[in-house]
């Protein structure tokens, strides 16, 4: 399989009224420049259109305003004939970022996924300068040099923070359904790459103008997101326009990789961490200081409370927000679908149902909330059986797996109204069946990425929760030694445990 950035557009700087090429493939680059494709800009603020045109020797503005003013947000199209570029250009950041949609037989990635190497990278000299504390180190990480290839520990070695960023000392990693579905290749990263987002630690260096957090403050990681979008600043941090150059691209925005093996660039930044190793480069926007930790609560298990436990919980708290006494279905009930059934015991649900074959994790399932719990082949009408428990059906409920039979029994066991959740990742091309005439009787089905949360607000909620007896999340936890990373994705990916974390001395 090809890069999947291999047919996207370049890297680009503004400069003077000029978007030059700061970086570019070397077979693709100069023939989409040689093509004379053309993007129009349309601005927000001010109203205003700017026209530029692909030149072998760089990108001409050919009508239009010139000046970029810090708070504007653009627009950004581009149209070659077989494919066409839709984008964002988010000043304030000095980011713009798209997505291909293709005509005709180029390939189907290309329509999925937004593109992930960023263009138009306007950082200053200033962002390099080095942090405190901040000469480059040494990190052994779990290396995978492609697609399906093995966990391999390595020595690498972790650049300098930058400009808001901060090097974790890693107490302990979850392993989450994503990381082994991105190991094999359903995200396409450069090899090779280091995995892991769901990281706890101790910050031992810090960055230029890092001020929120200090060497020696214990944080949880979490996805980033660039704080300053409309969605950003709405609340909504999950959904940020830069989430996949932030996230999902193997290094930072800029095109520079936090790590580096005898000169060569190692990529990772895996939602703006990768934390399979003993240290992680974060940044400031997505590492969550932990003030005092509850007693009898250890820092090395608190990870999962960034991804998987952070989007059960916040389906519950921020989207579904049932009223006591509603009732809700749970499908599928490993770490997601037990931090789903936690939280809405919290918030009074009645009945919740627990669905999974899975005989370990129903048991679990009973002890954290579940008032029934069912095996879906063992039941002969599972839609039966799940409106024979809450009478007209449920209230709520939620997909953990994404696969089509899932989501269509979820929409089913729903009362009118009634809300389905589905937070399932299968792949990035998921293609289920649904009927709309059920969906017209008054049900919603809605996605949900990281339980819609800001990871500064609901973490440590959910720490409160615990402190309380209210939220046990670390009866899902099993530790592991971080050499022992193959046994924990195979106890996760078997189902028997529910919730592998790996641990550091």
């Amino acid at each position: 399989m090809k890069p999947y950035f291999d047919d996207a557009s370049e890297v680009y700087q503004y400069l003077g009224g000029v978007f030059h090429v700061a970086d570019a493939h070397p077979d693709v680059g100069p023939r989409l420049r040689a093509s004379g494709l053309t993007f129009r800009i349309d601005y927000s603020r001010p109203a205003a259109i700017l026209t530029v045109r692909m030149r072998p020797e760089g990108i001409e503005v050919i009508e239009g305003a010139t000046d970029v003013r810090p708070d504007v947000r653009l627009a950004m199209s581009a149209d070659n004939g077989d494919r066409f570029w839709r984008g964002e250009y988010n000043a304030a950041v000095g980011l713009a970022t798209g997505e291909v949609r293709a005509r005709g037989p180029v390939s189907k990635l290309l329509s999925l996924l937004p593109l992930a190497k960023p263009v138009f990278p306007l950082y200053q000299e200033n962002d390099r300068r080095q942090g405190r504390e901040g000469r480059a180190m040494k990190a052994t990480v779990a290396l995978q040099h492609g697609p399906g290839s093995p966990f391999s520990l390595e020595p690498v070695e972790l650049s300098r923070p930058a400009a808001d960023e901060v090097v974790v000392r890693m107490a302990g990693v979850g392993v989450c359904h994503t990381d082994w579905t991105a190991a094999a290749g359903t995200v396409p990263l450069p090899p090779p790459f280091v995995l892991g987002h769901e990281g706890a630690g101790t910050v031992t260096a810090v960055g230029p103008g890092v001020n929120s957090l200090a060497i020696g403050d214990q944080v949880v990681l979490s996805f980033d997101a660039c704080r300053v979008c409309p969605q950003c600043t709405a609340g909504h941090p999950a959904y940020c326009v830069l989430s996949p150059a932030l996230n999902y691209s193997g290094m930072r925005p800029d095109g520079t990789t936090t790590m580096s093996q005898e000169g060569r660039p190692v990529h990772g930044s895996w939602f703006g961490q990768s934390s399979f190793g003993t240290h992680a480069l974060a940044s400031v926007r997505n590492a969550v200081k932990i003030p005092s930790l509850p007693e009898g609560l250890s820092l090395d298990i608190l990870g999962p409370l960034g991804c998987g436990v952070l989007t059960g919980a916040g389906t519950v708290m921020n989207v579904l927000r049932p009223r006591p006494g509603q009732s809700i279905a749970v499908f599928g009930l490993g770490t997601v679908g037990l931090a789903t059934v936690m939280a809405a015991a919290v918030a009074g649900c009645r009945p919740i149902i627990g669905i999974d074959p899975n005989p370990l994790r129903r048991r679990v399932a009973d002890d954290l909330g579940c008032t029934h719990t069912l095996h879906p082949d063992a039941t002969d009408d599972l839609d039966w059986a799940l409106a024979e428990i809450t009478g007209a059906g449920a209230d709520f409920t939620v997909d953990t797996v994404g696969s089509d039979t899932v989501v269509r029994q979820a929409l089913q066991a729903l009362r009118t109204p009634g809300i389905c959740a589905t937070l399932g990742l299968q792949s990035m091309e998921n293609n289920v069946t649904i009927d709309q005439g059920h969906l017209l009787m008054g049900r919603t089905l809605t996605g949900v990425i990281e339980g819609d949360a800001d990871p500064r607000i609901l973490v440590p909620c959910l720490i409160d929760l615990w402190r309380q007896g209210r939220f046990p999340f670390d009866r899902l936890v099993r530790r592991y030694p971080f050499h022992r990373i193959e046994d924990a994705v195979k106890a996760g990916r078997t189902g028997t445990v529910v919730k592998p974390v790996l641990v550091f001395d």
